[in-house]
């Protein structure tokens, strides 16, 4: 007896021994993160990205997908004019990675039952309550909206991530339906008639642009020539300013050329008065009285003689009378002395 239990205490040894070598592996995935859960510590606060872990048999890891997912929940809802409707919505979430230690003890894996779902009819109804019939047939994406973002306020403090809700179908009553499938007409027709003024007023728009084109040109085209006439007058001023210039610096220099020789005239005659009296100077040096004399007789002479009288000029002697009557007043002088001008006679006119 003994022997027999001594032998299944070394099989059991055995086992846990080979159990404890062997272990357990977790894959975690590219789109998972995980939690490390020890059967001695607890559970791991830090989430570990994907990878093979190897752990004992009493450890494991518990992984969430972080893929967003879709789910479609059919609601019935009452709009805010009283109608009761069918619609089914759809929501796109996921766990919140920076969250998952979070949401495991809050919530647990399976958090879209135990959260989301409940939030979804909640925020349907509050959102659907804002519209009414028609809006809610006719203007799906103010819905949506509205629903996505009641939605947001219930999931607050979850540890989960929301991107997107969609309506995908609404049921309405018969007749309600026939009334939107008129107003859609009334309001594709109003469209069509919209999309009409719209192009007849870019047609005329695009009519005013083409005119204030043509104006806008017709004035550049003005303004140019106006440019060019006055670059032109300007050039041609410019070249009067410097013709009359030229003609102004001609005439200072013909005024300069006629001082210069009217100076170099000057400038001869007084050298050469300067030359005449010192020519004179010196000749005068050398005449006598009688040369003199017989020189301004003779210049006395030219003048006088011009017209049709003739000057004589005779020596004077004695008395006032000629030379020559010398002799017959005094028979016994010298004639030929006093006709040649003795000492006692001189020459007047």
């Amino acid at each position: 007896m003994n022997r027999s239990a001594n032998r299944l205490v070394l099989l059991c040894l055995v086992s846990s021994t080979a159990a404890l070598a062997s272990g357990c592996a977790t894959v975690v995935e590219g789109n998972e993160r995980a939690l490390f859960y020890s059967a001695g510590h607890g559970l791991s606060k830090d989430p570990v990205p994907s990878g093979w872990y190897w752990h004992l048999p009493w450890n494991d890891y518990i992984t969430y997908d972080l893929r967003w997912t879709s789910h479609t929940e059919e609601i019935h809802i009452h709009s805010k004019d009283g109608l009761h409707m069918n619609i089914d919505v759809a929501v796109v979430v996921r766990p919140d990675p920076s969250e998952i230690y979070a949401l495991d003890t809050e919530v647990g894996p399976k958090f879209y039952e135990a959260v989301v779902k409940a939030a979804v009819f909640a925020a349907a109804r509050d959102a659907s309550g804002q519209f009414d019939h028609m809006q809610i047939a006719t203007q799906t994406h103010s819905l949506e909206r509205a629903i996505h973002d009641a939605l947001m306020e219930h999931l607050k403090g979850k540890h989960i991530e929301l991107s997107e809700v969609a309506i995908q179908h609404f049921d309405l009553p018969p007749e309600v339906e026939i009334a939107v499938n008129r107003k859609a007409s009334e309001g594709q027709l109003v469209s069509a008639k919209e999309v009409e003024l719209t192009l007849a007023q870019r047609e005329a728009k695009i009519t005013v642009e083409k005119k204030r084109g043509v104006l806008e040109a017709e004035g550049v085209e003005r303004s140019l020539r106006a440019e060019q006439q006055l670059a032109e007058n300007t050039a041609q001023i410019k070249i009067e300013e410097e013709k009359r210039k030229s003609e102004l610096s001609k005439a200072q220099t013909e005024a300069e050329a006629i001082k210069i020789r009217a100076d170099a005239d000057a400038h001869a005659i007084r050298v050469r008065a300067d030359a005449d009296r010192v020519r004179i100077q010196a000749a005068s040096q050398n005449l006598s009285p009688n040369y003199v004399r017989i020189q301004a007789l003779e210049a006395l002479s030219h003048v006088m003689g011009t017209g049709a009288g003739k000057m004589m000029v005779l020596p004077v002697g004695k008395d006032g009378l000629p030379a020559y009557f010398g002799a017959f007043l005094n028979p016994f002088s010298n004639f030929m002395g006093a006709v040649s001008g003795s000492n006692d006679g001189t020459a007047k006119m």
